[in-house]
């Protein structure tokens, strides 16, 4: 629910045949999310500049104009998560790292020995 005086911004989600989906969210959420997709499009520049690709040969790897890949290098053209994808397979790094800047990491593991652990009763069937 909207409090009074909450300031919100209406963004657009996609589309349902010739429906618009949008959303409303907070406008301090939303200008977080710019920011974000700011350092994901930053990025993507440096793993093509990295490489040596020019944006015009990596445009036509990922099979889109020279144009729509600009707008989504610079993000003034909504990313698809499927271009994002399609950039960790080309670049060879992991999706996550892509979307967050941060290697995944285990935070926590759980060892349990050969025959130390919960006894756990199991159907006959199971072997």
């Amino acid at each position: 629910m909207q409090q009074l005086g909450e300031i919100t911004s209406v963004a657009r989600i996609g589309t349902v045949g010739k429906r618009s989906l949008n959303v409303v969210v907070p406008l301090w959420y939303f200008l977080e999310m710019l920011k974000h997709i700011g350092q994901v499009t930053h990025r993507v520049k440096e793993l093509r500049e990295i490489s040596g690709v020019s944006t015009d040969a990596l445009a036509k790897d990922l099979d889109i104009s020279g144009e729509t890949y600009l707008g989504y290098e610079n993000g003034s053209t909504h990313i698809p998560l499927s271009f994002l994808s399609k950039i960790a397979i080309r670049f060879h790094v992991d999706f996550a790292e892509l979307l967050t800047g941060a290697a995944p990491r285990l935070h926590s593991f759980c060892l349990v020995r050969k025959g130390k652990g919960v006894s756990v009763e199991r159907r006959h069937q199971y072997k």
